[in-house]
């Protein structure tokens, strides 16, 4: 999950660089959707190995969060355009995703304290 997220803030600040050649802008987004899309499988088999019993609540919630910061992302980016221009989306994505990549570390170091995984 570590290469998924810095794959993902490696790639993100190239959106600052908008418009780009059409053949560069095509790779970037499929670049950023397969990582993207990569994220969610390694996260729920996490989530349920900590708690098999509770499989489909978990697996519920965990699919509402994912969409709920897709919209607040959404949103987010569209206040960035509207308030700083587009140049600034990839800067302002990133400094998101290094927040949340900051907070996954975090979870981690505390984890790493706790009860080990079942698997």
């Amino acid at each position: 999950m570590t290469f998924i997220v810095v794959s993902q803030l490696a790639n993100l600040p190239v959106f600052s660089f908008l418009p780009l050649p059409i053949p560069l802008a095509y790779v970037l987004v499929m670049a950023w959707s397969a990582v993207g899309v990569a994220f969610m499988v390694p996260q729920q088999i996490l989530l349920v190995a900590r708690s098999p019993e509770r499989q489909p609540v978990i697996l519920a919630f965990n699919s509402t969060a994912n969409y709920l910061g897709a919209a607040a992302g959404a949103g987010l980016g569209g206040l960035v355009v509207a308030h700083a221009g587009l140049d600034w989306l990839g800067i302002a994505a990133t400094l998101l995703a290094s927040l949340a990549a900051l907070n996954l570390l975090g979870i981690r170091m505390v984890n790493s304290r706790s009860e080990p995984l079942r698997t």
